[in-house]
């Protein structure tokens, strides 16, 4: 998103370098931690059904975010796309590639964990 300090200009703008879907975005984070595992595609439903098993266990037994949600599930399932050309355009904002982005997030969240 956009930061406060780009007043006037809409801040709704997602940023990126392209579409993926969430199996190759899973490949990829895969690829990045240097993980071999199969990243399996299955329909909306059993996904769906998935991820309310997956909510409950989390909720019930772990109390641990869950691997996956219902909300998920459902925006997955919208096929959203992004256009960043606004943002190159109104905001001159420079875009990471989303390999490089991928990594600098899971840097971040892994650096997160480790402090908690």
């Amino acid at each position: 998103m956009a930061e406060d300090r780009f007043e006037g200009v809409r801040r709704a703008i997602l940023l990126g370098t392209e579409n993926v879907s969430a199996a190759d975005l899973a490949r990829r984070a895969l690829a990045v931690i240097g993980k071999r595992r199969p990243v399996i595609e299955v329909p909306y439903g059993i996904a769906s059904a998935f991820a309310y098993g997956a909510l409950a266990h989390a909720e019930l037994v772990t109390r641990r975010a869950p691997v996956l949600t219902p909300a998920a599930v459902r925006i997955a399932r919208l096929g959203l796309a992004a256009d960043c050309a606004k943002a190159r355009r109104e905001l001159g904002m420079a875009q990471t590639p989303v390999d490089v982005a991928l990594r600098d997030a899971l840097e971040w969240f892994a650096d997160r964990r480790a402090e908690s």
